[in-house]
């Protein structure tokens, strides 16, 4: 057994290969090339002793495995080799052969070859290397994806999972991988969805994928989903696989939700503008008729000595009152009655009304108040929030016909820019809520929808007129804040009032005035601007009787003319005037010409009234129709002695 001189020692070392022939059974080999590489430059004979001392664990026992698989009767073998060279870079070999039997039939010898796959292995290891790093960039991108992203094979069972996957359905990866795809749908769809695979692999007709369309998902915790699944396929190593895409359209969902909504409360206030104007202009009508009939009954009144006809007039004025109760409830609906806010504290006026509810209300209905500490002050029109806790107080009662509790419930609330979307333009801010429940029969959705309507109940004839909730709105709106109702049938209502927090310091309420009804100095002389003709000669009569002297203009610029030449000591003028001039508009042009003359103006209804500029403008005094004898003597009394 000797070395090779053909440069076998050169070829193991630069890639090549060297052949062998190795005695079963013996001890050494005979090689065609020099083979010392292999034994880091050992001298021949290289036997199995010295390759197994020059082998790593793993190898020594690769290759105890092939000669004893060799010993057993397999004809074929192969392993690999590294040989230790010092001072340079291992180098490795792969050594491969057959077994030939001797003519005993046992295996006599074993041939075969010895390979340096070095370069190969090198290059096999950076293949693998950029493969690894390429998985790793591909499974990072994956990864860093906004939609979940899986892949599940033929049989529905889930390969691979994405982060935002992990994320949506609420799953740990491990909890996923290689279960049914049904897991993440709910179960009238699930049951379903392996009959889907099978049927497109059976006939190709695709229902989502390469489609896409919109399903419903399900979390782990069995919360369902709309979402937007499209699906792809792809082969690997022969097999099928699917991938799908999956877009949360909850955020889409919600924004379109609250598009639709913010229509409906447009559309919702819209309509509330418009009943407002037209019951606005009803009151303005209304209330000059009023003033018509209440005033004609009072002088009327004056003219009789029967008893009983004076009763039969009593009523019909009893009903005119009434009558004007009812268009000053529109007004405050429409939001065109002048209110007289005042800085105050809800819980002082809550606690105020209590006895008198409790006493009103009746011994079946409980009446109980849970008072926010701390509590911001409002600034609204003590008469008509007082009024608003007594009408809720009395709709909660008329749902309790059995009895029941009512709970009156006051706290600080901020409104910030989400909170704000479900509230009627109300701007970002602090706001004291006053709540008021019962447990009552409660209103369908419907009826909800339509409580803040004027004249709408649902209450039995003759219990209601329907203007109730309607005035608080009106209140409130016009207060700059806005109401709220929440109820269910069979279990109760909750009213809601958002009012803005004021800074200013409580007002202390001043006592009404007490104007004497003293009989008018000699020549004092009014002049009535008015445009209605029974309104005009109506007032003439009742400043007569009076003992006043008056004056007529049916409209502003006619004022103005008798102004220019006439003595007058006061100016009574409606507001709402035709030929391009309000009352307003009068009392501007005697302030600024002729400021010795006072001021009076009259109105069943005036946008102007309701305006800041308006108030702004014309300070003085405002007698509102329809209004008595009394009411005209106190208000001009005073007019005129504020000269």
């Amino acid at each position: 057994m000797s070395r090779s001189p053909d440069g076998g020692e050169t070829a193991l070392r630069t890639g090549g290969v060297a052949t062998f022939e190795f005695e079963f059974g013996g001890g050494s080999a005979v090689w065609s090339g020099d083979a010392s590489a292999l034994f880091d430059g050992a001298e021949p004979p290289y036997d199995v002793g010295a390759l197994l001392a020059l082998l790593g664990a793993e190898e020594r026992e690769a290759l105890a495995k092939t000669l004893g698989g060799v010993a057993r009767g397999e004809r074929s073998f192969g392993f690999i080799h590294c040989a230790p060279r010092p001072g340079h870079a291992a180098r490795w070999t792969l050594f491969r052969g057959k077994a030939i039997e001797g003519a005993d039939g046992h295996v006599a010898r074993l041939v075969g070859a010895a390979i340096d796959v070095t370069e190969q292995r090198k290059e096999l290891a950076q293949a693998r290397s950029h493969l690894e790093d390429r998985s790793r960039r591909l499974e990072t991108m994956v990864d860093s994806a906004v939609s979940a992203i899986l892949t599940i094979d033929n049989a529905g069972r889930i390969q691979a999972a994405n982060k935002a996957t992990i994320s949506l359905f609420g799953y740990s990866l491990e909890e996923m991988i290689g279960r049914n795809v049904r897991m993440l749908m709910p179960e009238r769809y699930a049951v379903d969805h392996d009959q889907y695979i099978k049927n497109y692999v059976d006939t190709g007709r695709k229902k989502i994928i390469g489609i896409g369309r919109e399903v419903t998902g399900q979390r782990k915790d069995a919360s369902t989903f709309a979402m937007h699944l499209a699906v792809s396929e792809f082969e690997d190593n022969g097999r099928r696989y699917f991938t799908g895409i999956i877009t949360d359209l909850t955020a889409r969902d919600a924004a379109e939700k609250a598009i639709r909504d913010s229509q409906l409360r447009l559309a919702e206030a819209q309509k509330m503008d418009a009943i407002g104007q037209l019951t606005g202009g009803v009151a303005h009508d209304f209330n000059n008729l009023l003033t018509v009939i209440s005033g004609n009954l009072e002088l009327l009144d004056m003219r009789l000595d029967d008893e009983r006809a004076r009763d039969l007039v009593r009523r019909a004025d009893e009903a005119a009152r009434m009558g004007a109760r009812l268009t000053e409830r529109l007004l405050t609906f429409s939001r065109r009655r002048k209110l007289q806010p005042s800085v105050l504290d809800l819980n002082e006026v809550a606690l105020g009304m209590l006895e008198l509810l409790r006493r009103s209300l009746g011994e079946t209905v409980r009446v109980d108040a849970n008072l926010a500490p701390d509590l911001w002050n409002v600034k609204v029109d003590p008469s008509e929030i007082e009024n608003a806790i007594l009408n809720l107080c009395i709709n909660g009662r008329d749902a309790m016909p059995d009895g029941g509790r009512i709970l009156i419930e006051t706290n600080n609330v901020r409104l910030d820019d989400v909170d704000i979307a479900d509230f009627g333009g109300l701007p970002v801010g602090d706001y004291v809520k006053l709540a008021v429940s019962d447990t009552g029969s409660g209103m369908s959705p419907e009826v909800v929808a339509r409580a803040f309507e004027p004249f709408f109940t649902t209450k039995e004839t003759g219990r209601g007129t329907g203007l109730g909730l309607s005035t608080i709105y009106g209140f409130v709106k016009q207060s700059g804040g806005d109401a709220r109702i929440y109820s269910e049938v069979g279990k109760g209502t909750t009213a809601n009032l958002y009012l803005p927090r004021a800074t200013g310091e409580i007002e202390a309420r001043a006592p009404s005035a007490n104007i004497a009804e003293s009989t008018p100095p000699e020549a004092e002389r009014i002049l009535v601007v008015e445009d209605n003709p029974q309104v005009r000669e109506l007032t003439i009569r009742r400043l007569e009787i009076l003992g006043y002297e008056t004056l007529v203009a049916e409209n502003g610029p006619d004022a103005i003319s008798l102004l220019e030449a006439a003595k007058v000591d006061l100016v009574f003028s409606d507001v709402v005037m035709p030929a391009g001039m309000s009352g307003f508009d009068v009392a501007g042009w005697v302030h600024k010409n002729r400021p010795e003359i006072r001021v009076l103006l009259t109105s069943g209804f005036a946008p102007e009234i309701a305006s800041a500029g308006a108030e702004t403008a014309f300070a003085g005094a405002l007698l509102r129709k329809p209004y008595t004898q009394t009411d005209l003597a106190r208000a001009v009394r005073k007019a005129l002695r504020e000269r």
